[in-house]
This record gives C-alpha cells, sequence and structure tokens, in this order.
C-alpha cells in the first residue's frame, strides 16, 4: 500500500509528487510496478510541455491543483484471489 498527495502549481506539484515517490518506501514487485506506472503517468500529465485539458480542466502554469494517488492489494487466500486498488485524481482547486 502507498499514497502520495501534493497541492499547488502544476511545476511545483510535480517535483513535489516525484520527490514523494522516489523517498517512499518500495512495495513488493508486482505493487511496485504499479507505483511506478503511476508516477509516470502523473509525470506526463503535469508536464511543463503539456498544456491541455485534462478531463474538463484546462492546465496550464497558473493553474492550482491538487494530485492525490493511492494504491493497495489485498491477498484472500482462502480463495486464492488477489485485488488491487488503484486511484489517480488531479483536481483544479
Amino acid at each position: 500500500m502507498w499514497s502520495i498527495a501534493a497541492v499547488g502549481k502544476p511545476k511545483a506539484v510535480a517535483r513535489e509528487i516525484a520527490t514523494q515517490f522516489r523517498q517512499g518506501e518500495k512495495c513488493a514487485e508486482d505493487e511496485e510496478r504499479i507505483r511506478k506506472l503511476a508516477a509516470a503517468l502523473i509525470a506526463e500529465a503535469l508536464s511543463a510541455e503539456r498544456q491541455e485539458r485534462i478531463g474538463e480542466m484546462l492546465l496550464t502554469d497558473d493553474s492550482n491543483i491538487k494530485v492525490r494517488a493511492s494504491s493497495s492489494t489485498n491477498h484472500d487466500f482462502a480463495t486464492k484471489t488477489v485485488r488491487r486498488w488503484l486511484s489517480i485524481s488531479i483536481e483544479p482547486l
């Protein structure tokens, strides 16, 4: 299980999120792969070269945003199933 969050201008949020992913504790192999993919998706969405619509929001350098992401994995050994949850949100403020 992991979670990250940051609020502010896109460039500052991108730096903070990258720092949180880099400094966060590593997860088990499958969960770590998901964590790295989430970091890459968020970095791409907040990239300084991309000023475009994310859903209904126009992302610009002057936007204030809130980014949250989390994931968890649940192993049910009785039924031999694995459930994974991933949530990523980028919201205008």
